[in-house]
């Protein structure tokens, strides 16, 4: 048996969610409530809407994420520890590089 290309996987297209961003573990929309087309450079075709932040989204989503890594596990984490879960995580998405390439 040979792998399967990207370009034989079907994967069901996926529900979108309105364009919010993740911000402090929340999905929020922009506080202006901006948004941009997202299209496929291939077709020119609308893909999507996503947010547009501006510098007080920024803001936000800098302190949030500050605030979890400084009080957080991760921070605090021995590199090692730190190491096997990052390689976990590149393991994981090696396996689903197929679905993940025919997502794009």
């Amino acid at each position: 048996m040979s792998n399967p290309s990207a370009a034989s996987v079907r994967v069901p297209r996926p529900q979108v969610a309105p364009p919010l961003h993740f911000i402090a573990n929340e999905f929020v929309a922009s506080r202006s409530g901006a948004t941009f087309e997202v299209g496929d450079p291939a077709t020119e075709a609308l893909t999507t809407m996503a947010a547009r932040g501006d510098a007080a989204d920024i803001a936000e989503a800098v302190r949030a994420a500050k605030a979890a890594f400084d009080g957080g596990a991760w921070s605090r984490a021995k590199p090692a520890f730190r190491r096997k879960v990052l390689f976990r995580v590149a393991d994981l998405i090696e396996a689903r590089s197929a679905e993940i390439m025919a997502l794009q």
